[in-house]
């Protein structure tokens, strides 16, 4: 069993968004950014999609579903904050399986990411 982690797409600033941080959406380069992971994941024979119920995650995952024909399944165990033993339950549940994707949020208080240099 392969398990593919992956960070949600772009979703902008978390000081720009005025809803519920679970609320918050992609930006049009985090949908550009997603049809690239559904491009880049949609042939390696994935069975199943994992998401936390955060709906920039779930658009993160919702191409490659399109794509492969598949549900996100949201997980509140990969919600922000529900920390990472919760993760790793989920992660040996997945592991009886062919294959899955499995989206985790950044944890409140993670440092920025470096800028990439060109």
């Amino acid at each position: 069993m392969k398990l593919y982690v992956v960070r949600h797409a772009h979703a902008g600033s978390r000081s720009a968004w005025e809803g519920p941080e679970d609320e918050r959406p992609l930006t049009r380069r985090g949908h550009k950014q997603a049809d690239g992971i559904a491009d880049h994941l949609s042939g390696v024979g994935l069975s199943r999609l994992v998401s936390s119920p955060s709906v920039r995650c779930v658009q993160t995952l919702e191409p490659l579903a399109d794509q492969l024909g598949l549900r996100v399944d949201a997980d509140d165990r990969l919600l922000e904050g529900a920390g990472g033993d919760q993760a790793l339950v989920l992660a040996a549940e997945l592991s009886k399986e062919r294959s899955a994707a499995v989206i985790v949020p950044v944890r409140k208080g993670a440092p920025p990411r470096r800028p990439r240099r060109s």
